[in-house]
């Protein structure tokens, strides 16, 4: 669980390993990316809720996630792009909790609360890994950070 503590993040997504590069790209590029990427998203989506095929599910999910390593080149885009980041991120580690893929769904989690330290839902995520590797101190400290972040939102 190295990484996983709060000790920082561990990325392992796009061309820099981490998620968010310096990629520039132009906007149209961007706008392609982002719809490929939400499609991938779309069809992972379909795998996982069908319960079709789940290592299908996650190879999309995370291929959206690598469509969308570069830096939006306008604020508009950039909202389009941290949305579908999260998106993809949050059902990528969904499926890998349905798999048992403890490590994996936490990484995904970490990404997202790196973006967005108050997204209640990664930090569930990440106290349902903890939970099925039998970590109550760690599950008991992510649930007191999701706890903290609502309480930031209201």
């Amino acid at each position: 669980w190295s990484g996983l503590d709060g000790g920082g993040p561990s990325y392992r997504y796009g061309g820099s390993g981490r998620i968010g590069s310096n990629e520039v790209v132009t906007s149209e590029e961007a706008a392609i990316r982002l719809e490929r990427a939400n499609e991938k998203a779309a069809e992972g989506s379909v795998c996982f809720k069908a319960k079709l095929d789940d290592q299908r599910a996650v190879q999309c999910f995370q291929a959206g996630v690598e469509l969308l390593d570069f830096a939006p080149p306008t604020p508009q885009l950039k909202e389009q792009h941290q949305k579908a980041l999260v998106t993809c991120l949050l059902s990528s580690a969904a499926v890998q909790l349905r798999l048992g893929q403890w490590y994996e769904a936490s990484l995904d989690c970490l990404q997202v609360l790196d973006m967005d330290p108050c997204n209640v839902k990664a930090h569930l995520c990440r106290t349902r890994a903890f939970i099925e590797q039998g970590d109550v101190r760690q599950a008991t400290k992510a649930l007191k950070e999701a706890s903290e972040g609502t309480s930031l939102q209201d």
